[in-house]
């Protein structure tokens, strides 16, 4: 994938909530037990335990104990876009919860976790327990949903391409590589 890295691009997280309202109360979340009795993680959790076996992720499904609502992690991810940490953010939350099994749904939790990737966890405690950015955040998830997102993570790549879900990187090459012979006919 070397000769697509010079290409100019951007990455933005959109909002998708994991366990929305429909599914749970989200005062609680719901417990290991549950999560991996339904039909999402059957479907998608050894997709995901494959693809991180692959690129020698460890996740550590038996250390989380429950699956919370997203949103205080989405408007974390928010916040940080704003002070330029969103990619730092975002890779500490999933090492806390995927590596770590750390309760990502507290606001404690989400303070130390954006410590780690250089925010003041003060200052993103005062963030998460104000409403500031909510009406933002909600916005973005119903923009997300609006054009399809249904499951994270979600690629748009040149606006045309779609990849949902935990992929190898042959599927990311195979959609450059179809950007790159589309672009090819519209420059001819």
């Amino acid at each position: 994938m070397a000769r697509f890295r010079t290409g100019k691009g951007s990455m933005a997280a959109v909002p998708i909530e994991s366990n929305d309202a429909e599914e749970w109360d989200g005062s609680q979340g719901l417990s290991r037990n549950q999560v991996r009795q339904s039909g999402r993680f059957q479907r998608d959790g050894g997709a995901l335990a494959e693809a991180g076996r692959a690129e020698q992720i460890p996740f550590v499904f038996e250390k989380i104990l429950r699956t919370p609502n997203t949103f205080l992690t989405h408007r974390l991810i928010w916040y940080a876009r704003r002070q330029g940490k969103q990619d730092a953010v975002v890779e500490e939350l999933f090492r806390a919860y995927f590596v770590e099994g750390s309760d990502i749904g507290h606001i404690q939790t989400l303070a130390k976790v954006a410590e780690q990737a250089g925010l003041e966890q003060r200052e993103v405690e005062c963030f998460l327990a104000s409403e500031t950015g909510m009406a933002e955040v909600k916005t973005e998830e119903a923009e997300g949903h609006r054009i399809g997102i249904r499951g994270v993570p979600y690629f748009v790549l040149n606006d045309l391409h779609a990849i949902s879900g935990a992929q190898r990187a042959e599927a990311f090459l195979s959609a450059f590589q179809q950007i790159e012979a589309d672009l090819a006919k519209n420059t001819r």
